[in-house]
């Protein structure tokens, strides 16, 4: 299996200081004295923690600095510098240190946005400044709006021709710049009111808010990920891909005057959604084993993006434990398929899943936040002789008689008080499969008793149906005797 593989990330200049605000002696006449000590101290104490590079905390600071003061230029330039800084190391955190602590909230397109916000009103207060220059095209190069970037730059060294943050950040905007703006210039004769405002190409599947704006679908709930707001005007709403349609008429007028960008966008997207037989999106949590029923709470924007793409293709991945050892997802993993996907008004989702076969991981690598996987699919050694299959034959018929007695004594006993475990027995024998398939039998009959993640793991590695049934009988007779396994 693979290493991580990070995508390379811009350096951006001009944003590892924040800026001081006025000491009191220059206070303007616009705030009583101890007002403007109150933010001077925020700012201050904002300052401290964005030096330390604890971003959340100084964007806290300047937002209640903010709410004292708005529209004050120094707390939105430093805040917004504190939004880019935040959102560039969001943007380089591997998906690995991800999975050990999940961040729910801010990610970096959302970033992104807030900071351009306050690079535009910073604009209208300090047009002449170069450091707002310098913000709002850091700002725009971490939504990648590449070539607003460096318009905004242009501009900047109008200003100041011998601006090093400027030159700095326009040179690393041409290590980009030549491929995608060909791609810009061939298609000139075409308007870009048919361009979405987020990803700025052409609208696929597009689908116009009660607003009024019109995105790409796939753009829209991307952005929906991080709150029900239109990402262009912020206008609270309240859509889900279930209940919206996309916009029939003008998805029509854009395939057929624009047949070959169009089937540009429908492949980008498809390669998004279908990754292939031998590939898989993975959810990093626990070892799963073929034949369980699950239900999962989805709350982190980069695995809400994953669960509407597969929801958009196959409705299958693959769930899969952290080697504790390596930091790395271990070597095998199980494939589930969402039986059902239920979103919740703000974006999260809950779902219920059963899981079905076993696949090993032969690399992986990661995709917008999550991680997805080449696979080989792993079945066990079937029996050779005659005699090996009939004694398999005799050993699953045996353990499925024993386990359908034992099946009746646990519910039995479960029903004089206990409806939570009798409620997961009755779920566990609606997906007891026929014997006639012994090896999906064998994991059948390890779900009836609660293993440690080694022992699944171990099940899962396991190639011989016959040892699976002899486990499964003796974790069994185990929680019958009133003793689980060590």
């Amino acid at each position: 299996m693979s290493n991580d593989e990070s995508l390379p990330a811009f350096t951006l200049f001009g944003l590892d200081d924040a800026e001081n605000y006025g000491l009191v002696t220059e206070a303007d006449n616009s705030l009583p004295l101890d007002i403007h000590n109150q933010v001077f101290q925020l700012v201050e104490k904002g300052n401290q923690a964005f030096n330390e590079s604890r971003f959340e905390e100084a964007i806290s600071c300047y937002s209640k600095a903010y709410s004292i003061k708005p529209l004050d230029p120094t707390v939105l330039s430093n805040r917004s510098a504190a939004y880019i800084r935040y959102g560039q190391y969001l943007k380089q955190r591997s998906s690995s240190i991800s999975e050990y602590r999940p961040l729910n909230g801010f990610d970096m397109s959302m970033l992104g946005e807030l900071a351009l916000k306050d690079a535009d009103k910073l604009m209208n207060l300090q047009s002449s400044s170069v450091k707002t220059y310098t913000i709002k095209a850091c700002a725009l190069i971490l939504l990648e709006r590449y070539e607003v970037a460096r318009d905004t730059i242009l501009s900047g060294l109008q200003l100041d021709p011998f601006s090093d943050p400027l030159r700095s950040n326009l040179q690393e905007l041409e290590k980009v710049l030549p491929t995608s703006m060909i791609k810009t210039y061939e298609k000139a004769e075409r308007s870009d009111e048919f361009d979405c405002t987020v990803c700025l190409k052409l609208l696929y599947e597009p689908i116009t808010t009660p607003c009024g704006h019109t995105f790409c679908r796939s753009c829209l709930f991307q952005s929906m990920d991080r709150g029900n707001k239109c990402p262009l005007c912020r206008t609270v709403i309240f859509m889900t891909p279930r209940t919206c349609a996309v916009s029939v008429t003008l998805n029509n007028i854009i395939q057929k005057n624009f047949p070959e960008e169009y089937a540009e966008r429908k492949s980008e997207q498809d390669t998004l959604v279908h990754l292939g037989n031998e590939s898989m999106p993975l959810f990093v949590m626990d070892v799963i084993i073929p034949c369980q029923k699950l239900s999962l709470h989805i709350f982190e924007p980069r695995y809400r993006l994953m669960v509407r793409r597969i929801m958009e293709g196959n409705h299958r991945m693959g769930m899969v434990a952290l080697d504790s050892a390596t930091g790395s997802p271990v070597d095998v993993a199980c494939e589930v398929e969402i039986t059902e996907c239920d979103p919740l008004p703000d974006g999260r989702f809950v779902l219920e899943l059963e899981s079905h076969r076993r696949c090993r991981i032969v690399k992986a690598w990661d995709q917008d936040g999550y991680r997805v996987a080449e696979v080989e699919w792993v079945a066990d050694i079937p029996p050779q002789s005659d005699q090996e299959k009939a004694d398999l034959r005799e050993l699953t018929s045996s353990a499925a008689s024993f386990a359908r007695s034992w099946l009746e004594r646990a519910q039995e006993a479960a029903r004089q008080g206990d409806r939570r475990r009798l409620e997961v027995l009755l779920n566990v024998e609606s997906m007891i499969p026929t014997p006639q398939d012994p090896e999906r039998f064998s994991f059948w009959l390890a779900t009836l008793t609660d293993r440690r993640p080694s022992e699944r793991l171990e099940l899962l590695r396991l190639q011989d149906t016959g040892e699976r049934i002899r486990r499964g009988l003796i974790y069994l007779r185990s929680v019958e005797r009133g003793c689980r396994m060590q």
